[in-house]
């Protein structure tokens, strides 16, 4: 019989007490002020302070939330274990050189059942809450924790599928297909309409008219359909300056007849300030033709706006077939990237790194003196953080397939940030006063003095010192380590050993054949015996008839293997 305990108190202790929260000392005040000025400036602030009633009322509450927080994670964890806590029986064969040696457990009596009873043998483990210190922890609360971790995630993958897009060759260009019975190449020319003179004069020499200008083209032409050519061969001939008159065409030209040839009739409107006896104007214009294509032609034009058609297909399938591949291979660098961030993420870095960015200037953390200094007022290593679940801000889940409570779905979290002891008054001018090397309003310093005053003295009734370290007066000193013990309790939990209890059945176990040859067995033995006291009975009388030596052979009873005697 093997018994196997899945793990230890201790491990599952720590991780039961991973999901619950941290407590610490806070302090607030109260008061409007104006620091003096110090290296770092002048802060102007207002704020609220009080803690709770006092270092001891605030002692106490700790107390009783972490012994009863830990008293219910030892009782969780080892019911869970001696649920789990399994026996194995198991039969074992083995040849060779060594020998094994068993416990049989056998019936003496095959009639009369037996119970077995095995038992799982606990123990019983003390445990105590103790309390080997006291800090005052600053606790910033952050909104979406996890924002900056997902936004450089999504940022990285972008960057990644963008350079690989950047890297591929430009996308083919569809070519375009000419107008419809114009080839690619035809025959153009520029045809110029007559000079027009213009007679819609007013009385004062002003003008505003329309002419309508035909330009004559010869059968087997077509107008290219392009206004801006008429446009920019549109000419004015006169001795007027620009700024008084102009002209400009109107409308759509329109394809007609004039004379019995075709003609291109434009409209154009022109405009002219008075000029009483001023001198005339005429106007001329200009238009794009090109010759009229065959059937002939426009078969080959197909056929050769077919040719690049097909080329650019094929070339656009290579390009997308490269594309596809690219981004194939960006999304599995992306998976990557993603992968390498979660491996080595933090909540407390992640945390300790916006706390910085938003309570500390890039000026109080730009030389190493200062991030030497920040790092002997507070206690980095020892942060700690509570995350609440992602409900309480609405919306879609980051990662569904995680707890709401996780720190990737968190709505708000809050980082407790020890203090180390000794730096207290330091941090607080720094947390309430954005100040280091001054000292803030007298009112605020007489509360954060009374405030470090009543910690110390706590220190030293519960710790031994009122910095939590022992003095050292002489050589070689035994220093025992002074806790402060909060509560004890007891929790069962399983060990590998296994009892066993054998307990005879009161009722029998024998079958029909059993119990017959158990009757057959009894009425033989009653034979038996009376075949022993009738031959004892024999035996007896004889010897009183016997007076003289004689030589006489008698059988009694009836030997092993022998007939009846006679």
């Amino acid at each position: 019989m093997t018994s196997a305990l899945t793990t230890e108190l201790q491990e599952g202790f720590e991780r039961q007490k991973s999901l619950t929260d941290t407590w610490g000392l806070n302090a607030s005040h109260t008061g409007q002020y104006t620091s003096p000025t110090g290296i770092w400036g002048t802060f102007n602030a207002s704020h609220t302070i009080g803690f709770a009633t006092s270092v001891t009322a605030a002692s106490q509450e700790t107390s009783r939330r972490a012994v009863k927080d830990s008293r219910t994670a030892t009782s969780k964890v080892a019911a869970r274990y001696r649920t789990q806590h399994k026996t194995d029986f198991k039969l074992v064969s083995e040849t060779g050189t060594e020998s094994s040696s068993k416990r049989t457990v056998r019936n003496p009596n095959r009639a009369t059942p037996i119970t077995l009873h095995y038992f799982k043998v606990l123990q019983r483990l003390e445990l105590a809450h103790e309390r080997y210190g006291a800090r005052v922890c600053w606790a910033p609360t952050i909104k979406d924790p996890a924002f900056a971790f997902a936004q450089k995630i999504v940022d990285g993958r972008k960057r990644i599928r963008d350079n690989a897009v950047a890297a591929l060759p430009p996308m083919p260009v569809k070519p375009e297909r000419p107008p419809r019975g114009a080839p690619a190449a035809v025959e153009t020319r520029v045809v110029y309409s007559p000079v027009v003179t213009l007679d819609k004069w007013g009385l004062t020499g002003d003008m505003s008219a329309d002419y309508d200008v035909d330009v004559a083209f010869d059968a087997g032409w077509e107008w290219d359909g392009d206004i801006d050519t008429i446009r920019q061969n549109l000419t004015l001939i006169t001795r007027r300056p620009p700024e008084a008159i102009a002209a400009r065409v109107v409308g759509v030209p329109v394809v007609t007849e004039a004379d019995g040839r075709p003609v291109l009739r434009v409209r154009v409107h022109v405009g002219a300030r008075s000029w009483l006896a001023g001198p005339g104007a005429d106007v001329q214009l200009a238009a794009g033709f090109r010759r009229t294509p065959t059937v002939v032609d426009q078969t080959a034009d197909d056929a050769a706006y077919n040719a690049l058609v097909a080329g650019y297909l094929t070339d656009l399938q290579e390009w997308q077939d490269r594309r596809d591949e690219a981004l194939a291979a960006a999304e599995t660098a992306g998976d990557e990237f993603e992968a390498r961030l979660r491996a080595g993420f933090s909540p407390v870095n992640e945390m300790v790194s916006q706390i910085v960015e938003a309570h500390f200037p890039a000026s109080v953390r730009d030389e190493a003196w200062e991030i030497d200094f920040w790092h002997r007022v507070f206690d980095w290593e020892r942060a700690s953080f509570v995350a609440y679940p992602g409900w309480w801000s609405g919306g879609d889940a980051r990662a569904p397939e995680r707890d709401p409570g996780d720190f990737v779905n968190a709505s708000w979290a809050k980082l407790y940030l020890p203090v180390r002891a000794g730096m207290e008054l330091t941090a607080l001018r720094w947390i309430f006063g954005k100040v280091v090397a001054t000292s803030l309003a007298p009112q605020v310093e007489r509360e954060l003095t009374a405030f470090v005053d009543e910690l110390t003295t706590y220190r030293t009734g519960h710790l031994g010192s009122g910095d939590e370290m022992p003095e050292l007066t002489t050589e070689c000193q035994d220093v025992p380590e002074r806790v402060y013990c909060l509560a004890k309790w007891t929790e069962l939990m399983p060990t590998d050993g296994t009892h066993l209890e054998v307990v005879q059945g009161a009722t029998t176990a024998a079958d029909a054949v059993t119990a017959k040859e158990i009757s057959d067995a009894e009425a033989l033995r009653a034979a038996l015996l009376d075949g022993e006291v009738q031959t004892n009975r024999l035996r007896t009388r004889a010897y009183d008839q016997m007076t003289e030596p004689a030589d006489v052979g008698i059988h009694l009873g009836a030997p092993s293997g022998s007939g009846p005697a006679v």
